[in-house]
């Protein structure tokens, strides 16, 4: 059992109210789901849910110090998504509160309780959406509750692109049948600058970025790779879940660059298709039963008719092994890919991550073995980060 406290002043005295902690649901997996299908790696806290599969940060070093590190929060979690079943309700009961853990977890010192998130500022972001939960039922909405599956998310973020995105992933699944989700934290250089907890409570990392990694097989048998990365903060229009997506997109070895995770272990050609970033989305169905209308078509286009491609990478943390240093002096060309876009990359004010600049890509023509020029990009003064909730005698807003 765990006791929330409040403080009340009776006869002078302050007494505490237990409160009986919110559970897990029976965990029933359907063996026809394969929800880690291109067996991400490493695996290490692993966890396995009806809709899901989370990899939890272990008590590695992380950062490379020497010192074991525990972050508080999963390192990847996967899931399939299935085209939406008839009669599935649009809502089920309210959310657990307050939100589930591990205990076992909790116990080695690797979860953190739902005490530190409250009032930290930052939401209990989802990495596997309850509405995409929901579609194998009730319990495994209710389970999509835990910490297991939960990174901090500035609220802004959270309800706005990052909710676009989840939304149409489940518009794609209800196009081509199913999809598979692989998403999860970014944190630049493997050092969180920001945690969220109170004294006596777990710390837990503030991630920089998040990453989705989205697959649908061909009727060839290969499969096809979108990957997004999206920063924790930035301009207000992250607020808005109809924000174009297309600035978001990367490539998959970018995204290991970033998380030194390794990701389509098991797909044949995958070194190919893991250099390769994507210009356009896949094609979408107008509504989802589930998701409703949806319409990501881009707001802005440059002079020229090309699509203006806003990468949210902070320039000093371009991995090399991702895209050619940038001690380099341009201009210099990414490695060959046939049908590649070129790209000019210049200075953008937006996306901002601090002081970190960040890299506008704009597609241009087509050839192999594209130019590249770099531009220094100047910084502009960074986002506040969110407000925290000021507790006021164990009260406040949760």
């Amino acid at each position: 059992m765990r006791q929330l406290r409040f403080l009340f002043a009776l006869v002078g005295l302050p007494f505490v109210i237990p409160l009986q902690a919110t559970e897990l649901r029976p965990i029933i997996l359907d063996p026809s789901y394969e929800h880690d299908k291109f067996e991400t790696q490493p695996q290490d806290q692993m966890r396995a849910f009806r809709a899901y599969t989370s990899s939890f940060d272990g008590a590695d070093d992380d950062d490379g110090d020497g010192e074991g590190d525990a972050w508080g929060i999963p390192e990847w979690v996967s899931y399939e998504i299935r085209e939406a079943p008839g009669g599935v309700p649009s809502a089920f009961e309210d959310r657990p509160s307050p939100w589930m853990h591990d205990q076992e977890l909790v116990d080695a010192g690797l979860c953190p309780t739902d005490d530190s998130y409250r009032n930290s500022g930052y939401e209990r972001g989802h990495m596997c959406q309850r509405e995409i939960a929901r579609r194998l039922g009730q319990d495994a909405d209710w389970n999509s509750h835990t910490l297991i599956n939960a990174c901090p998310q500035h609220p802004d973020m959270n309800g706005g692109v990052w909710f676009g995105l989840e939304r149409m992933t489940s518009a794609w699944a209800d196009r081509y049948g199913s999809v598979w989700v692989i998403c999860g934290p970014v944190i630049y250089g493997w050092k969180p600058k920001e945690q969220i907890g109170d004294i006596g409570e777990m710390p837990v990392a503030v991630p920089d970025a998040f990453y989705k990694i989205v697959v649908k097989e061909t009727e060839g048998g290969g499969v096809d790779v979108l990957a997004f990365l999206v920063p924790q903060h930035g301009v207000a229009n992250f607020s808005s879940s109809k924000h174009p997506l297309i600035p978001y997109l990367t490539s998959v070895d970018t995204i290991e660059a970033l998380t030194g995770l390794d990701f389509l272990t098991n797909v044949a050609g995958a070194e190919e298709l893991e250099r390769v970033s994507e210009i356009e989305l896949w094609p979408t169905v107008v509504a989802s039963p589930l998701v409703g209308p949806l319409n990501f078509a881009p707001t802005f286009a440059p002079a020229d008719g090309s699509p203006l491609m806003e990468h949210a990478i902070p320039q000093e943390h371009v991995p090399a092994a991702a895209v050619p240093s940038f001690a380099s002096a341009p201009p210099f060309t990414f490695p060959s890919v046939s049908a590649a876009p070129a790209f000019a990359i210049s200075p953008s004010q937006s996306l901002q991550n601090g002081s970190a600049s960040i890299l506008s890509i704009r597609a241009a023509t087509f050839a192999p073995a594209p130019p590249v020029v770099i531009v220094p990009a100047p910084c502009c003064q960074p986002c506040p980060p969110p407000r925290r909730q000021t507790r006021f005698f164990g009260f406040g807003r949760r």
